[in-house]
């Protein structure tokens, strides 16, 4: 068996926060509506060497024993008062790093990401003067089957999320406390970035690190999400020491939604009794 070939783009400890026997955990499949009791954590959102080889694998595992260690830590006191600056900022890149890594994110920037391509082999062909003006018609028409490697662009996009998180330091932690009888759901996509305070813009995008009003949900428990907002954009009523208890089940439907529009395939959630909801 080929080492590191199973390669998860939402790691397992991540899954056994909601898992209640730690192996298992049910799911709903988007596409077919069908439920799956107990789907085998090892099995979920991975591919076959989706990163690449054996060395990418175990950098990326390195990365999750210092973010999980910090998430634990958080998971544990739940209070931010509680936990170092230090791991405070490692739970920021888990954030960041958890939402470059998904197939979601792949999917959103293929599309960017290959007419890139096409346009840097364009500048390419023009620029060669090996080639006759005939010769470069030709290669042109074939622009159209050039295709960037998502692997290397996903890769660079991991790599820069770890780094960006100084933009995203001036927003404001807050623990979402779920105070009813139905958990917080996850999908594919676990990290979901909104914008309620721009939501009617239509012409350009609202969800970049440093755009005002973004929020950010990050679900970490079936009873707990971490949520990050822009304070200049947002005043929220309730807050206690950075948290919010939620005793309505409107309130957890909607931050649930949240999740299923942000995934492209599965919805996990911790209990099958939960199904039916």
């Amino acid at each position: 068996m080929s080492e590191k070939k199973n390669q998860h783009t939402v790691p397992r400890f991540y899954f056994r926060y909601f898992s209640i026997d730690q192996k298992t955990i049910p799911l709903l499949n988007l596409k077919t509506g069908k439920i799956v009791k107990n789907a085998p954590i090892k099995s979920q959102c991975s591919k076959n060497y989706y990163y690449g080889d054996k060395q990418v694998e175990d950098t990326i595992e390195e990365l999750e024993t210092v973010f999980r260690t910090s998430l634990n830590k958080l998971r544990k006191s739940l209070d931010f008062r509680e936990i170092s600056k230090e791991d405070y900022l490692y739970i920021l890149q888990a954030i960041l790093f958890q939402r470059s890594r998904t197939i979601a994110s792949r999917e959103r920037k293929r599309g960017a990401q290959d007419k890139l391509a096409r346009l840097q082999m364009e500048v390419a062909i023009n620029k060669d003067t090996s080639l006759t003006e005939e010769e470069k018609i030709k290669h042109r028409k074939y622009l159209d089957y050039i295709a960037a490697n998502p692997q290397v662009y996903q890769g660079i996009s991991m790599v820069e999320s770890i780094r960006s998180v100084e933009l995203i330091v001036d927003l404001v932690p807050i623990l979402l406390f779920n105070r009813t009888k139905f958990p917080f759901i996850f999908g594919d996509a676990p990290v979901v970035f909104y914008n309620n305070h721009q939501r009617d813009v239509k012409l350009r995008g609202v969800l970049g690190l440093q755009t005002p009003g973004i929020q950010i949900f990050y679900p970490i428990s079936p009873n707990t999400t971490l949520l990050l907002i822009d304070p200049a954009a947002y005043k929220v009523r309730g807050i206690n020491n950075y948290n919010i208890e939620l005793d309505s089940p409107k309130d957890i439907c909607q931050i649930n939604k949240l999740q299923i529009h942000n995934s492209i395939s599965t919805i996990y959630f911790p209990d099958f009794n939960h199904a039916k909801y």
